[in-house]
């Protein structure tokens, strides 16, 4: 069967052109030696031929023949035009012959007597009958013939026509007969042709595809792979026409292609292609969204009519096996069939989830549900493409917990409590390539702490470890940001002693609580306080007081200016109780890591029964809405001391008590001033006036007011003048105070304000009652320390002590005292020596004066003394 199907190799010799002069003869030939012999072979009419006219453009002649008689190929151009031929033969064969139709051929005679026709004759188709019948008497002759004639008629014809519709294209072309097929072989020996192009003839468009350039083979994911390409025209054709496209059939992972910065989906047609010109372009892959290897990808180059997006694709050309279509691979790594689209793949990322997201750190305290162990969850950002535990077959090796103490450099890994074969219970390393990773990409393990992480303060990372690449290590491993937190099981504990260690305290002294740690001192503060005076109605909590919380130690004071009766509570016990108060409290003392404290701090001190007549007090007096200047400080000293004895009725004489210091303008509208009232009786320049002793002796007169009394006096009148203040804002309260102007009733008629009143004993009741035993100082120093150092966050602070204050411990109230004394005694003593420098030439003056008129009056009197004795 198949060696029936092959074509003989010999089928030049059956050339159609040469039909009848040698292949026509022979077939034409028969058993009655049937020759013809005059049939003209040309391809045209012999009466044509004899007319016609060369041509520039003329069919080439095989051997050189010169006689269009003898052409033996064909030449046509494409545009429309196109050229026909048919030969057919035919043979009739006609044979008649005897044949046993009815019977075979028979001739034979019979006699009958008796009544009858005289005569019958006939005959049908050469078989007939004759009868000489006579009366009675018959004689018959019967002839009998068959004959049988048919006609054969065999006839063949093979038409054909050659044309193309592409303006340009030029063919030669030779005939031949095939024997075995009795078909035609056309044979294209010359010519050119496009659309497609045919074997045999010049290409008009023979693209010419080359990648000049291939990117490296390492290429990082967020980076464009980069092909520089060149497109040109081989053919024979001036200007072309091709389409340029990449095979996106196997683009699986959607590759993203641009070419010439443009998106290259599709194809991209490319008209007016110059011949011999070669056109450089600039392909662009970029990563799809997921994969990191891909197929590689064809890149095609071919004429446009092949293509069937093209505007001029002629459906004709698929037909054709062979095309001028080009094609080159797209790819960076490997060769062959191993080509592939590669880039370099990072190590896969792990992202913190869960609490740890949620408060970037962690805290195990006391409170927590778990002390000894840690959940620890991530997220797997690529679990669309593969779960943790899938990884490890490409590059991943390990999803590791790890940890470290701050200030240490060193990382060690994290461990999780498992049960070996035997049940149990071990520990390894805690890899999240383990864990059981759910459908959205988060798995959870637990840290084991208990026996493993002592307390302290760490950094944690998660880190994914991958084969080496030999490039930046960055893409060998991916860690997640660093987070720190704290494993802190230790409740807080007081640290010695309350501050100051002393058992009486001055009223607005800070007592200092000091703790084993650094507390939680956010506000509001999350503790309960509370002081309760013994032998009276005075309860304060927290918001009534004081307090201070800062570092390690919680300090707070009771202030006097609010309202309390200074002279009621003077040597009375106290107790405070700091913590959790009262059965339905939430409230208590914790340190920084949410650990509280066992049981509330309770304590009793006692308030000094100092001598308030020998006591002076400190306090800022604010005066508002007046126009100030810092360049007229003297002259706002004198008229607030004014201010201030006109409020307190003080004579003039009693200015010395009141000491004005740190005067200061803010906003050109308000002048602050420090203000020392002295205890009564006080001499500024160095003793005790004569009027003062007197008047000290006197249970009457403002004078023997003590410090604390006129202090209270001027907040009381501050209050009510805020008061009035605040009902002139209203009709009504001007309409009242309209009606007390008119009825005589004075007002202040300025705005004051005063607080931070700080009680200064006298030197005898300080050391006396507010001095720390010698054998207590040394601890007490310590304690100051500590509480002063231990500032969260902040760098420690050592707090300075004089060495002439230690002995004392003398509280910043007598330093206050006695530097304010020292700068009143300075500012007087010149005053003093002034004033008794003019009493020194007052008294000369007068021992002058006295002089003389004792001289004058010893004169007079011996004068009258010589005139009686005359």
């Amino acid at each position: 069967w198949r060696e029936n199907l092959m074509m003989n190799d010999d089928f030049k010799e059956n050339s159609i052109v040469n039909w009848f002069e040698e292949v026509g003869t022979q077939l034409m030939t028969d058993e009655n030696d049937l020759n013809i012999n005059d049939q003209s072979s040309a391809i045209a009419p012999q009466t044509l031929l004899l007319s016609a006219e060369e041509i520039e453009n003329q069919p080439e002649k095989r051997n050189d023949d010169t006689n269009l008689e003898e052409v033996k190929r064909i030449q046509f151009s494409g545009g429309g035009s196109t050229f026909s031929m048919m030969l057919s033969k035919e043979k009739v064969w006609d044979k008649v012959g005897l044949s046993c139709w009815d019977g075979c051929n028979e001739d034979y005679e019979n006699t009958i007597e008796g009544p009858g026709l005289d005569n019958l004759k006939g005959t049908v188709k050469g078989v007939g009958v004759v009868t000489d019948i006579k009366l009675l008497t018959a004689k018959i002759h019967v002839t009998h013939e068959s004959t049988d004639e048919s006609t054969d008629t065999e006839s063949t014809s093979i038409r054909f026509t050659l044309g193309d519709d592409e303006p340009g294209d030029e063919f030669v072309v030779d005939l031949y007969y095939d024997e075995k097929f009795g078909t035609i072989i056309f044979d294209t020996i010359a010519g050119r042709s496009k659309c497609p192009h045919e074997t045999g003839t010049a290409a008009i468009e023979d693209p010419r595809l080359i990648i000049k350039s291939y990117p490296p083979q390492h290429v990082f994911p967020d980076e464009d792979m980069i092909f520089e390409i060149e497109l040109s025209n081989l053919g024979v054709g001036e200007e072309s026409q091709f389409v340029l496209f990449a095979q996106h059939r196997d683009n699986e992972g959607s590759l993203k292609l641009l070419l010439d910065g443009a998106p290259f989906g599709g194809s991209r047609e490319f008209t007016n292609i110059l011949k011999d010109t070669t056109y450089k372009k600039t392909l662009v892959i970029q990563r799809g969204p997921r994969l990191f290897q891909y197929s590689s990808l064809d890149l095609v180059m071919e004429s446009a009519c092949e293509d069937a997006s093209s505007q001029i694709n002629d459906l004709t050309a698929s037909v054709f096996n062979e095309t001028k279509s080009v094609s080159q691979k797209l790819y960076n790594r490997g060769v062959g069939d191993s080509a592939v689209i590669e880039f370099v793949q990072p190590c896969p990322k792990v992202e913190w989830a869960g609490e740890l997201k949620r408060d970037r750190n962690f805290v195990v305290n006391s409170n927590s549900d778990n002390k000894d162990n840690l959940l620890v969850t991530v997220f797997n950002p690529n679990h669309g493409e593969a779960k943790f535990q899938a990884m490890i077959q490409d590059r991943l090796k390990t999803v590791l917990l790890s940890y470290r103490e701050v200030g240490d450099l060193h990382w060690s890994i994290a461990r999780t409590e498992v049960e070996d074969d035997d049940g149990n219970p071990t520990s390894m390393e805690l890899d999240f390539t383990d864990a059981q990773e759910d459908d959205y990409g988060y798995a959870s393990m637990k840290w084991k702490l208990a026996n493993f992480v002592p307390e302290g303060i760490y950094e944690i990372k998660v880190e994914t470890e991958c084969t080496q690449l030999g490039g930046p290590a960055d893409f060998d491993m991916f860690s997640t940001p660093i987070l720190s937190g704290v494993i802190d099981l230790t409740l807080p504990e007081q640290y010695s002693q309350v501050l100051p260690l002393r058992d009486t305290v001055l009223l607005g002294e800070e007592l200092v609580v000091v703790f084993t740690e650094p507390l939680r001192c956010e506000k509001p503060f999350t503790f309960d306080l509370q002081v309760i005076i013994d032998g009276t109605d005075y309860k304060f909590d927290r918001e009534e007081l004081q307090v201070v919380c800062e570092g390690r130690k919680i300090g707070f004071q009771i202030d006097p200016t609010i309202g309390v009766d200074v002279k009621a509570i003077m040597g009375k016990s106290f107790s405070i109780e700091i913590g959790k108060i009262g059965a339905d409290s939430k409230s208590n003392i914790f340190d920084v890591n949410g650990n509280a404290i066992k049981d509330n701090i309770k304590f009793e001190k006692t308030f000094a029964d100092i001598n308030l007549d020998e006591a002076s007090s400190s306090f800022t007096f604010t005066l508002e809405n007046v126009v100030c200047s810092v360049d007229e400080d003297d002259t706002f000293t004198d008229e607030i001391k004014s201010k201030i004895m006109l409020l307190l009725g003080l004579e003039t004489s009693d200015t010395k008590r009141i000491v004005l210091t740190s005067l200061r303008c803010e906003n050109d509208n308000t002048v602050i001033i420090t203000v020392t009232l002295l205890p009564p009786g006080t001499d500024v320049g160095g003793g005790r006036s004569l009027r003062t002793a007197s008047l000290l002796s006197s249970t009457a007169g403002i004078n023997t007011q003590h410090s604390i009394s006129l202090f209270n006096k001027l907040r009381d009148l501050s209050q009510v003048e805020q008061k009035e203040r605040s009902l002139l804002s209203t009709p009504e309260g001007r309409e009242m105070f309209a009606d007390e102007e008119n009825s005589g009733n004075d007002r202040i008629g300025f705005l004051f304000r005063v607080k931070d009143l700080k009680i200064i004993p006298s030197v005898s009741d300080t050391k006396a009652m507010l001095t720390t035993g010698s054998d207590l100082l040394d601890l007490e120093e310590d304690l100051f320390r500590i509480a002063s150092t231990s500032k969260v966050g902040d760098q420690s602070k050592e707090m300075i002590m004089k060495k002439v204050d230690r002995r004392a411990i003398v509280d910043e109230m007598k330093l206050h005292e006695d530097a304010m004394i020292e700068e009143i005694l300075e500012k007087f003593e010149s005053d003093g020596r002034h004033r008794e420098e003019l009493m020194l030439n007052q008294m000369k003056t007068l021992h002058i004066e006295l002089l003389v008129v004792t001289l004058a009056c010893i004169g007079i009197s011996f004068a009258a003394l010589l005139h009686l004795k005359k």
